[in-house]
């Protein structure tokens, strides 16, 4: 009995199934990928373009209440801010924020995307959120307009809504939004961060 031939035993490996398969398997979930990305990034440009970035400079102030004679009775609110322009924050305040928070503030537009890749890599070695990678910019945007989910879509969001901001605001005005609303807040996060801005400043004033 005459051996059976191999039809692909002739075929150089590269031509052979067990090598092209999965190649085009694999470029076909890629490509799958790539167009879901690219329709969720524009639903979500078009979602962050909604957003009214004048409110960024509303403050919460106080309703004042009146007498009959026109003098202050009493005051209702429930947070009570005075806005500081930039030029009367302390450059020692403004230099450890940006030390503490994102180092690079200066240089991108809204967004690091060298620190989402090693922030992503770090979270997924640790097999937990270990660091969050978001700008100063990005934490404005989430802050101010409640973006609170930890999803996927909400990072991309807040990165598009990102880059809206640096296009409308510059850096000196962001930062000083930036401290204002956030910053010198009242919640236990911000007392936390303002001690350890505090520990730097004082480091670098040695």
């Amino acid at each position: 009995m005459r051996p059976r031939h191999d039809p692909w035993s002739w075929r150089p490996w590269y031509a052979k199934p067990q090598f092209y398969i999965p190649i085009a398997i694999a470029l076909i979930v890629i490509a799958t990928a790539t167009v879901y990305f690219a329709i969720v990034a524009a639903q979500l440009k078009a979602r962050a373009a909604m957003f009214d970035l004048s409110k960024l400079e509303q403050m919460e102030s106080a309703s004042v209440i009146l007498d009959r004679e026109g003098k202050i009775f009493g005051q209702i609110y429930v947070e009570n801010r005075e806005t500081i322009p930039y030029d009367q924050l302390p450059p020692n305040l403004i230099n450890a924020v940006v030390a503490v928070e994102d180092a690079k503030f200066y240089r991108h537009h809204g967004y690091d995307l060298f620190g989402i890749v090693r922030a992503t890599l770090k979270n997924l070695v640790s097999a937990r959120v270990r660091q969050g990678a978001s700008t100063i910019t990005q934490q404005l945007a989430r802050n101010s307009f409640a973006l609170k989910e930890r999803t996927f879509r909400r990072k991309l969001l807040e990165i598009f809504l990102a880059q809206r901001i640096e296009d409308r605001f510059g850096k000196q005005k962001i930062i000083e939004l930036y401290l204002n609303r956030i910053y010198l807040g009242d919640s236990t996060e911000r007392k936390r961060q303002r001690a350890v801005i505090s520990g730097n400043m004082r480091t670098k004033c040695r």
